[in-house]
């Protein structure tokens, strides 16, 4: 067992190198087997299709977008702190995967329709946590929230800003400055005045 799960990996690591560097497109199976050094077949025996293998990817960069959002939201402190540590946490992995490589981002939002169809349950996963801590904050009365899940989606949209290709030609500085200010007026706007 110990062994599929190595060869898996190796499988999956190699990928993620050529897919950051040459994108879904231009990868083939055959690519990953070379990279990984084993044969094509048994990439094909941990994987059916190269789409499944982007997948497997797309899981393990949401997974963790959604995981630093989450470890954020848990901490102890004022709502408001959190709520923006969790976006800016947020926004830190995914900028940390547009940095990895060309098409790295493509594992998070590509034509692939597996990826589009992963991309959807993690946003449905992200509206969901954000919701679910809004409802804490407006019933501690931190934050003003009537409809936390529109909140939450709108939240999650606007700071979709802030992602590749958005972002191209904005140097890291005038990046966390929008981000930065964009923060300020919306966190401001939700938190309760006296």
């Amino acid at each position: 067992m110990a062994d599929e799960l190595s060869r898996r990996d190796q499988i999956l690591n190699a990928a993620e190198r050529l897919l950051h560097h040459y994108g879904f497109a231009k990868t083939t199976v055959a690519d990953i087997a070379r990279e990984a050094n084993i044969g094509v077949g048994s990439v094909y025996l941990e994987f059916g299709t190269k789409d499944e293998i982007v997948a497997a990817l797309s899981i393990r960069g949401h997974q963790a977008g959604l995981e630093a959002m989450a470890k954020m939201l848990a901490e102890e402190g004022e709502y408001y702190t959190r709520l923006r540590s969790a976006l800016d946490a947020r926004l830190r992995h995914y900028h940390g995967l547009a940095q990895s490589g060309v098409h790295s981002f493509d594992l998070v939002q590509c034509r692939c329709p597996a990826v589009g169809e992963i991309h959807r349950r993690f946003r449905a996963a992200e509206e969901e946590l954000l919701a679910k801590f809004l409802k804490a904050a407006h019933r501690a009365k931190e934050f003003s929230v009537p409809d936390a899940t529109v909140v939450a989606r709108t939240l999650l949209w606007i700071f979709d800003g802030f992602m590749p290709p958005h972002i191209q030609g904005l140097s890291r500085e005038d990046l966390w400055e929008l981000i930065d200010t964009t923060e300020n007026m919306l966190l401001d706007g939700l938190a309760r005045r006296g």
